[in-house]
């Protein structure tokens, strides 16, 4: 089940008004505005992480590579908090966890170029 959030309006994060162009008055019409072609698209935030692209199940050659993509990362953050804030949520909580130097929290590509370079 997907549970929806209720954005007051204009306040929208996980979405951007993008204007595609501008529509000329008619010619003699007095008084008729420009108007502009707007598309809503979705735009990159956390809250797009509770809200995964669909997949009907199936063969896995069916989704594409960018859904694909998404999923991975998704699925790594997904661990990420799971295996290291979760546990010292506490720690957060209380400014400790900052106290320390914690070599656990390196970036992924940097673990990446270490086993390259291997």
């Amino acid at each position: 089940p997907i549970c929806t959030i209720d954005w007051k309006a204009g306040k929208d994060v996980t979405k951007t008004t993008v204007k595609l162009k501008k529509l000329k008055p008619r010619k003699g019409a007095k008084g008729s505005p420009e108007k502009e072609v707007t598309k809503e698209v979705r735009a990159d935030s956390f809250f797009n992480f509770f809200n995964p692209p669909e997949h009907t199940g199936g063969k896995e050659e069916e989704m594409s590579d960018e859904d694909r993509a998404t999923l991975a990362m998704d699925f790594d953050v997904g661990f990420a908090i799971k295996e290291k804030i979760v546990p010292r949520a506490v720690l957060y909580f209380t400014g400790e966890a900052f106290d320390e130097d914690d070599d656990d929290f390196e970036d992924i590509e940097t673990e990446e170029e270490e086993e390259d370079s291997d």
